[in-house]
């Protein structure tokens, strides 16, 4: 737990799993409880609050036989995947550098022309991230290595659009 006193206003961080609890009160000379209640903060900087940008790892009950044979978990539909990672969250796919996050996100494509992906901020997040298609010399259908760049902390939903389909899954940066 941190703990910030700027002048008579207290800031204590109570770090809560994956979550921050963020509680601010004004505090009076005296000895005792606080003259005002926590404030309603917005949302900490450093992480979004965990049931709005819920990035679990929920693999999909029939992936495809090629990836269900290879023993690999996906989330998607038809023609488009995100092979899932082996850890709970999307999230912990992502390296933070500054204020910009960047991860690889690896895709089965079972189609014959390159997805069209977006990058939104989502949940009071603003702005859109990028995202990198890097083909393999085998082409496609099959696996397609994907990159995603975040320009800052929030909820991010990454959408992978194909000819028929739609894949979609939330990236919660610190």
């Amino acid at each position: 737990m941190r703990s910030l006193d700027a002048g008579r206003w207290r800031t204590v961080v109570v770090p809560l799993s994956s979550s921050v609890l963020l509680v601010t009160a004004a505090c009076s000379d005296q000895q005792g409880t606080p003259k005002a209640a926590a404030s309603h903060a917005a949302p900490s900087a450093s992480r979004i609050n965990t049931a709005v940008c819920d990035d679990a790892v929920v693999p999909a009950s029939r992936p495809p036989a090629k990836l269900s044979r290879e023993g690999q978990e996906s989330v998607g539909s038809g023609s488009i995947w995100f092979i899932a990672p082996r850890t709970d969250s999307w999230s912990d796919m992502l390296e933070t550098r500054g204020t910009e996050s960047r991860g690889k996100f690896p895709l089965w494509v079972d189609q014959n022309a390159l997805p069209q992906v977006s990058v939104e901020g989502i949940h009071g997040t603003a702005g859109t991230g990028r995202a990198h298609l890097a083909p393999t010399s085998e082409g496609i259908p099959g696996p397609l290595p994907m990159s995603v760049e975040l320009p800052g902390p929030g909820c991010w939903q990454v959408t992978v659009k194909g000819d028929r389909n739609t894949a979609r899954i939330l990236l919660n940066a610190a």
